[in-house]
């Protein structure tokens, strides 16, 4: 079937239909992602087999009948799970590579865009037909929306960004390219759908942010601030770092200039990784859409320039998050300029090198609009 003839035939399933599919998602038959995740190994050929390697073990250890001869091979046994294990995350990737073109066709036709439940339809018409054509042990492939579209990441979207312009020498089977690239259009036009909706007057609530007051307003210090927020985000942070301080001051005999030389370069790292933690969980804790209203605030903050566009970014953003209930206080940035560099390291910084570094932005669907962004301040 070629691409045209497919593309024609494309259809939705009713609403009814997928709110039956829909119970049949791993993460609405198990507890946690932790238990879907055992199911899944467990019902694998590699446990299986390393359960089944047990058996001629055990008696030869009943013949020799020594017991070091069964810590060393419990020990072995288990290194080897840990190996069998670890490969079954790489034949799961393995599976989805060769079903590439299923995947591809399953997202045409149900056009997901940037919400992980739209990806829902996806994962579970995805994972009934691994099953019923005996590609995949269990009926439970994709746990979630979230996982499916991660996924398509890192699969199609990821290997697209990072080579657009010779998309078909990327890792993508042959045979599959032209259902890829009309995956990927269809996703971009539904990013491309949300871009705008965000950016409609009626969506951009035009607040007061004149009483919405900083960090440094309230707590003092951006140190404070950092520890305030780490201490609800992560409070076992908080908790081993001020034990460990606790513990190396009160070390007897060794109240000396040198031990007291290693508690300030240890307190001074523990100030450091406050303040780049503090980055990291605000940038981990947006997911696509609101990294995409941030953006909007950007475009449109400086398109509407004045002298404090970045403070009044970063209040509308406070305000945002905060009523979203994604941040724990009313206070994400502590001003304008900690929410300039926020953009220009987790944002800007990778885009412009073209590159998915460690600590900034792997979201290629949002490089347009973060240009977008780019350019907006750079006009300014």
């Amino acid at each position: 079937m070629d691409g045209a003839k497919f593309e024609n035939t494309v259809a939705f399933l009713p609403s009814e239909i997928f709110d039956c599919y829909n119970s049949t998602l791993p993460k609405n038959v198990f507890r946690s992602f932790v238990t879907w995740s055992c199911y899944e190994k467990f019902n694998s050929l590699e446990f299986r087999t390393w359960l089944l390697m047990w058996l001629p073990l055990i008696i030869a250890w009943k013949i020799r009948g020594k017991r070091h001869y069964l810590v060393i091979v419990t020990a072995l046994m288990f290194e080897v799970l840990y190996f069998l294990w670890t490969y079954s995350y790489i034949f799961r990737e393995r599976t989805l590579g060769k079903q590439v073109s299923q995947f591809a066709k399953e997202i045409i036709t149900n056009t997901p865009g940037i919400d992980t439940e739209d990806w829902e339809r996806v994962a579970v018409n995805f994972n009934s037909y691994l099953y019923e054509n005996k590609l995949w042990n269990t009926e439970y492939f994709f746990f979630d929306g979230s996982s499916c579209q991660e996924a398509f990441r890192k699969m199609l979207l990821e290997p697209f960004s990072l080579k657009k312009n010779d998309f078909a020498n990327a890792k993508v089977p042959d045979g599959s390219v032209c259902y890829t690239e009309k995956a990927l259009q269809v996703y971009f036009t539904q990013i491309e759908r949300k871009w705008h909706w965000i950016n409609s007057e009626g969506f951009l609530h035009n607040k007061t942010t004149q009483s919405v007051q900083f960090s440094k307003h309230g707590y003092g210090s951006k140190l404070l601030w950092a520890f305030k927020e780490m201490t609800i985000m992560n409070s076992r942070f908080a908790f081993f770092s001020i034990a460990y301080l606790n513990g190396l001051l009160t070390i007897p005999r060794l109240r000396n200039s040198l031990h007291i030389l290693y508690v300030c370069a240890v307190l001074s790292s523990m100030i450091i990784e406050y303040l780049i933690g503090i980055d990291k969980f605000r940038f981990k804790s947006m997911n696509l859409i609101h990294k995409l209203q941030f953006l909007s605030y950007i475009t449109c903050g400086h398109e509407k320039s004045d002298e404090t566009n970045w403070s009044q970014i970063a209040k509308r953003t406070n305000t945002y998050m905060f009523e979203q209930k994604i941040w724990n206080s009313p206070i994400l940035f502590s001003d304008g300029i900690d929410c300039e560099k926020f953009f220009k390291w987790y944002f800007s910084t990778p885009v412009s090198s073209q590159a998915s570094l460690s600590v900034g932005s792997t979201d290629f669907e949002l490089w347009p609009y973060i240009k977008e962004a780019q350019s907006a301040c750079n006009d300014v």
